[in-house]
């Protein structure tokens, strides 16, 4: 981004298109376990205050991109010593295996402190951290919480899928009191069955495609 005006159109597309000027004001990072945060996409200046803070990695479960936020952010994370990874997740389809998988394998590789961001950090990143409290800890209940209201997550809506990835997964433990979370995934699990299964409401939709808009 060496143009003044590539820059320019980057923070533009950052803060209009994308409602980064929104941001300062909900989702901001919070801890779900020591050193493992989650929160909505940082801007530059976030990411400056992220490295102060001790912040070794960043996941991005956007997917990578040449669009302003991705450039704004890949720029710097490298100027401030951060290891930028990509995950792509998706917020109206539940998680592949193959998802789960390179997610765990970046969060095998990842120097903590860590943070974990989608676009709003209502979604995705309540995923990618209900994720890692299955993988690692095993908690359910915790992994329950990450899909609240209070993130401004709208379970009623087609993102909902994503509370009832965790909720089967809560179902198989239920009567499998050894169950192991990876292993489930593998053996038992199966994203489009319970795309077909689940049943969103027409109004929550409306919310969140058309009046929040979601990515």
């Amino acid at each position: 981004m060496n143009s003044p005006w590539v820059r320019a159109l980057a923070w533009l597309e950052l803060m209009l298109v994308d409602h980064g000027f929104l941001r300062p004001f909900y989702n901001r990072p919070e801890a779900i376990l020591p050193g493992v945060y989650r929160s909505n996409h940082p801007s530059p200046r976030a990411v400056k205050a992220l490295a102060a803070r001790g912040v070794r990695t960043i996941i991005s479960l956007r997917g990578k991109g040449h669009n302003g936020p991705f450039l704004l952010e890949q720029e710097a994370c490298a100027l401030h010593g951060i290891d930028l990874q990509v995950v792509r997740l998706k917020s109206r389809r539940p998680p592949t295996q193959e998802q789960i998988h390179r997610l765990k394998a970046v969060f095998d590789q990842a120097e903590s402190p860590m943070l974990m961001h989608c676009k709003s950090g209502a979604d995705r990143s309540g995923l990618a951290a209900a994720l890692y409290l299955l993988i690692y800890k095993g908690d359910i209940a915790a992994a329950r919480a990450q899909f609240s209201l209070r993130y401004l997550h709208v379970r009623q809506s087609r993102t909902g899928v994503l509370d009832a990835f965790v909720e089967a997964y809560a179902q198989y433990a239920a009567i499998n009191k050894d169950a192991d979370f990876m292993q489930w995934v593998d053996e038992h699990y199966d994203p489009e069955q319970l795309k077909r299964s689940f049943k969103p409401k027409g109004w929550a939709n409306w919310l969140v495609d058309g009046i929040l808009r979601r990515e």
